[in-house]
């Protein structure tokens, strides 16, 4: 999303893209850290492909991320890489837990070993697994190197687990990227869901960009299938949910980038602060971070809030798009 599209023509926020009473809050409900940019999948609807140094993240920003926590609800361990595939993330589990924080792991589930599935369960860890289509053949082409098999039975395993430990309350839900070639098995991804004892799907429509353009969905044919598997998941008693929230700036849910970088939300890259030099705690109530969010909120964008958030697009994500149109180019 360019920089002035969270705007309209009156330099204000428009309501499809803030989500205001989120960004009214005084500490972080959620804060969404990328703990590897390390991956196994090559899928389809990703941008960021071919990273030739993927690296986990400092340890020194975990610390400084966890040394106080008045500031923050829950974590969310998400991002361009398997989080799973960090060295560290059993110790890292372990911390969250015992500062008794909420946690949250996005995964695609290929990783899902015996040791880190106990570990899941008895911390009440809850599992999001990026599921994107209910048959096998869809799902691989979707997903290069998966094995559609194998995160099954990661799912069975995790509900054996569970039933080990009635005392848990870890969940597990699917997330859903819709389109053309996935969008006709979503009725069907409700009921497979039901068999395994999974009772929330999170469905998103695929963000475009050059690597898969030509899987855009028209609203229509959106639509049509949405309310088919939602009629489906309201008999199954499954949660079947629409994410609009992804596309909107929400001061509340800092992302904390693979280099300890803080910005503003997961989808505005105006960086605010440094993991690596201080703690959370000490840049979400520094003036600067407050004045920030207080801006957005009131549908202000100063103007070096705005050259911040193109610079480090600029940085970030134009040379990700580049290596892919060069890739597009170079096969034609």
């Amino acid at each position: 999303m360019k920089p002035n599209e969270f705007m309209n023509k009156n330099n204000k926020p428009t309501e499809a893209t803030v989500s205001r009473r989120a960004n009214l809050t005084e500490v972080a409900q959620i804060v969404i850290v990328e703990l590897t940019t390390k991956c196994n999948f090559y899928c389809k609807m990703c941008i960021i492909h071919d990273i030739k140094k993927p690296k986990d993240i400092n340890e020194k920003v975990i610390y400084n991320l966890l040394e106080n926590t008045n500031s923050l609800k829950s974590i969310l361990f998400v991002g361009m890489g398997e989080p799973t595939l960090c060295n560290n993330i059993m110790p890292y589990i372990k911390e969250i837990h015992k500062k008794g924080i909420p946690l949250i792991i996005v995964t695609n589930g290929s990783t899902l070993k015996p040791d880190l599935i106990d570990l899941i369960v008895k911390t009440n860890t809850n599992v999001v697994i990026s599921f994107d289509a209910a048959t096998k053949e869809t799902f691989e082409k979707i997903k290069i190197n998966a094995d559609f098999s194998s995160i099954m039975k990661s799912i069975q395993n995790i509900n054996l687990k569970k039933a080990e430990i009635p005392s848990s309350t870890s969940k597990i839900s699917l997330r859903f990227v819709a389109m053309k070639s996935n969008i006709e098995e979503l009725p069907s991804l409700v009921h497979l869901a039901n068999s395994l004892n999974i009772d929330s799907i999170d469905v998103s429509q695929i963000n475009i960009h050059y690597n898969c353009r030509e899987e855009t969905l028209e609203r229509e044919q959106f639509d049509y299938y949405f309310e088919i598997a939602k009629e489906t998941a309201e008999k199954l008693s499954i949660q079947l949910t629409l994410d609009e929230e992804s596309t909107k700036l929400n001061c509340s849910q800092p992302f904390v980038t693979i280099d300890g970088k803080i910005k503003v939300s997961c989808n505005y890259h105006c960086i605010v602060g440094d993991l690596n030099k201080q703690s959370f705690e000490n840049l979400w109530n520094s003036q600067k971070y407050k004045d920030i969010r207080d801006k957005l909120t009131k549908g202000e964008f100063p103007l070096y809030v705005r050259f911040n958030n193109l610079i480090n697009t600029i940085k970030y994500v134009y040379p990700a798009a580049i290596k892919v149109i060069i890739r597009k180019l170079s096969f034609n």
